[in-house]
Formats: C-alpha cells, structure tokens, sequence
C-alpha cells in the first residue's frame, strides 16, 4: 500500500509539473523579437556624488585598464551616469574620489555584448548592457 501511495505520489508531481515550452510557429508573436544586430549598447556607471565628491573624473577603458587604451575621459556629477558604446566588448572604468587628503581610485569593468535566439524562421537579438559599480563603500 506505502509504495502505491508513493507512486501515485510521484506520478502527480510528474504530471503537474510538465509545461509546455515550445513556440507556435504558425501564429508567432515577434513582438519582443528584434531581427536586426545591433551595434550599440549602454554602459551604465554607478558612482558616489556628495560633499567632498561633487565632481568625480573617470576615465573609461575598451578592454582590461592594465592595456591602457582610453575609450573617454569625463567627469560625472551626478550618481547614475551612462554612455552609448560599441557592443561585443569589455569595458573598465576607473574614478577617482578625496577622502580627506587621500585619494581612493575605484575600478571595475563589465562586457557589453549582444545575444541571439532563434524563433521559428527567424534570428532574435538582444543586448546586454554593462553595469558598473564605482560607488564608495563605508564601514
């Protein structure tokens, strides 16, 4: 009876648990579907504006900063700042913040790239954007 029970059991959750995935390919939705590749994607940088930091330099790197290949040098005045840059690369960003009479040098570095998918007939894409997080952690 305890192994009827059982498997009764498990052939419910087995039963229950099944979803389709699949597409229907004869009445497709391509509504989220872009056919074309893009080129550009967003690099967006999180930074840490206040008092003693009301302006940050950051300079902006195609590839690891050790390369050193300059993509853009700026200075952000604001916490959230993002820019259009080529996809299918690797970005490092470095910024520069006062602490007193010290100077803290924050560097990160995210890809920026595009995705495909196939739906029915066609070739689907996406970007991802890059996000990078240059805030100043305090103890």
């Amino acid at each position: 009876m305890k192994k009827s029970i059982i498997l009764i059991l498990i052939t419910f959750i087995i039963a229950t648990s099944c979803t389709d995935n699949t597409t229907d390919c004869e009445n497709p939705d391509y509504s989220n579907c872009n056919g074309i590749e893009p080129h550009y994607g967003q690099l967006n940088i999180e930074l840490t504006i206040n008092r003693e930091n009301t302006k940050v330099p950051i300079i902006i790197y195609t590839g690891k900063i050790e390369n050193n290949n300059v993509y853009q040098l700026d200075t952000a005045t604001s916490n959230n700042y993002s820019l259009t840059v080529d996809i299918n690369h690797y970005y490092s960003v470095q910024a520069t913040y006062k602490s007193g009479n010290k100077t803290i040098i924050a560097v990160d570095g995210d890809d920026v790239k595009s995705k495909s998918s196939s739906m029915c007939d066609s070739t689907c894409w996406k970007v991802q954007d890059g996000n990078i997080d240059l805030r100043l952690k305090y103890d």
